[in-house]
């Protein structure tokens, strides 16, 4: 890496869910809310990695619990409607983006990713490298997924929906 401003970030330092800390905190201190599409995202790409977070690090701290209530910090003290709706889109966005790499879907994506091309001016077709990228998020959210106990609430609302 180059000597620039990044040299020096520590990526666990790194801050990823947009709540703030009124909405994530645990005990005073803030926590990324776990289950919100960006934290979907960070637990995901970490797990991808090979790396692991500290169990402080969320307030959704066990994502292999059976339910999102027993999932959460016991401090937590918003656990509400809200929160149990940013956890479903979550978990559901990651799933559904997933899924844009079955080669059923494929007319739809490239249609979508060829409509990029003059606007993107990369190397490369834009349609293979938007499929290599689903492809690889769905690799990695099924690792991920089978990371989890087959009856986590995560596992449980993907095979609802």
């Amino acid at each position: 890496m180059s000597d620039g401003p990044w040299k020096s970030l520590l990526w666990w330092t790194t801050k990823s869910c947009w709540k703030r800390n009124s909405w994530s905190s645990v005990g005073g201190s803030w926590r990324h809310c776990g289950v919100c599409a960006a934290c979907m995202l960070r637990r995901v790409s970490v797990h991808a990695a090979g790396l692991a977070e500290h169990p402080e690090t969320y307030v959704c701290t066990n994502m292999s619990a059976a339910t999102l209530e027993s999932a959460v910090h016991p401090d937590f003290e918003r656990l509400n409607d809200a929160y149990r709706e940013y956890a479903f889109a979550g978990v559901l966005h990651m799933h559904h983006l997933a899924t844009m790499a079955d080669p059923g879907v494929r007319q739809i994506v490239g249609r979508h990713a060829r409509s990029l091309r003059p606007v993107l001016r990369a190397k490369g077709d834009p349609e293979e490298r938007l499929v290599r990228l689903l492809e690889r998020h769905a690799d990695e959210w099924r690792a991920y997924l089978n990371a989890l106990k087959p009856s986590s609430f995560v596992n449980q609302w993907i095979r609802r929906n």
